[in-house]
């Protein structure tokens, strides 16, 4: 036996390949792996776009008369 056929950590005679097949797919991005990421992403974007449109029209006089008039309504019983 000639000392290029051991493993140079542990001395056997077969190097075992780097990963088991079956632990190989758990690290390779299956067909839709990336695409809770990519749905989180449009959600926020949709989120800061009605959050914008929401402080554009909540910043208009005949808006805030109106919640003003409700809060007051509320408060007064």
């Amino acid at each position: 036996m000639s000392t290029e056929e051991l493993d140079p950590e542990t001395g056997d005679t077969e190097v075992p390949s780097a990963a088991p097949e079956g632990e190989v797919s758990r690290w390779l991005p299956s067909g839709d792996e990336g695409m809770a990421t990519a749905e989180y992403a449009i959600v926020t974007l949709a989120a800061a776009g009605f959050a914008g449109l929401l402080a554009v029209i909540l910043r208009s006089p005949e808006i805030r008369e109106a919640i003003s008039a409700i809060i007051r309504s509320a408060l007064s019983g």
